[in-house]
C-alpha cells in the first residue's frame, strides 16, 4: 500500500515508527500478556517501536486498561478485509506467540506480504514459518529469547541490514512456492466443510 505509514496514522492514529503487529483474537489463550511483557523492553530501548494489536475478544478491555499508560501500545480493534493490506503494509514484523492455533492464517497472510513472523514453537504457525529464513520459531517459555529476537530485528531495520530484507523476500517466495488459496482450503478447511457439503448433497 502506497504511503502506508501516513495512511496508518490517519486511519488508526498510530504514529510513524517500527510497528510490531499482532492480529487475531484478543483472548487469554493467545498468550498476549507474554507478548506484551516480552516487547516492553524493546520499546523502552527503542522509543520508535510500536506494538499494534489488531482484533477483538474477551481480554481486550482488560489489556487496554492494564496498558493505558503506555503510549506505544495500540489496540486498533477488528480489521476488515479491505483494511488488512494497509495494516500489513505498515508493519515490520508479526509477533504471534499463540500456542493454541492449529494453522494461523494471520501468519500466512503476513508472510505473503513480506513480513517476517515470530511464532511459538508450539502449534500450527511454526509449520508456516521457516526458522531463520522467513521469521523465527521461538520457545514461548523463554521471554528473554523473544525480547532479544524482536530487538535484533529492530536493529536490523534501523541499520538497513540486508538480513532483514532477505527475511522479507524469502517469506514471499516461500508462500508463492508452497501455498495458494485452494491448497489452504484443502489442507485446513476442507476436511470439515467438504464433509458437511457432501452430506447436504446426499440428504438433498
Amino acid at each position: 500500500v502506497e504511503d502506508a505509514d501516513r495512511r496508518f496514522f490517519f486511519f488508526f492514529n498510530v504514529p510513524k515508527g517500527i510497528n510490531l503487529l499482532y492480529t487475531g483474537r484478543i483472548s487469554d489463550d493467545k498468550n498476549l500478556d507474554f507478548l506484551i511483557e516480552s516487547v516492553k523492553p524493546v520499546m523502552e530501548r527503542h522509543p520508535e517501536v510500536n506494538l499494534v494489536m489488531a482484533g477483538i475478544g474477551p481480554d481486550l478491555e482488560r489489556l487496554q486498561k492494564a496498558h493505558a499508560d503506555n503510549s506505544r501500545i495500540f489496540f486498533i480493534g477488528n480489521i476488515s478485509n479491505r483494511d488488512l493490506p494497509l495494516v500489513y503494509s505498515a508493519a515490520k514484523m508479526l509477533v504471534f506467540p499463540s500456542e493454541t492455533d492449529t494453522f494461523g492464517m494471520s501468519v500466512l497472510e503476513s508472510q505473503a506480504c513480506g513480513i517476517p513472523a515470530l511464532v511459538s514453537h508450539i502449534g500450527g504457525p511454526r509449520n508456516i514459518v521457516v526458522d531463520r529464513a522467513t521469521g523465527f520459531v521461538l520457545d514461548t517459555t523463554d521471554m528473554d529469547l523473544w525480547t532479544r529476537t524482536a530487538e535484533e530485528l529492530v536493529q536490523w531495520i534501523k541499520s538497513g541490514d540486508t538480513r532483514y530484507a532477505e527475511l522479507c523476500s524469502t517469506a514471499v517466495d516461500h508462500v508463492k512456492r508452497n501455498y495458494d488459496f485452494e491448497r489452504i482450503i484443502d489442507q485446513f478447511v476442507a476436511p470439515e466443510k467438504f464433509k458437511e457439503a457432501k452430506l447436504a448433497e446426499k440428504v438433498g
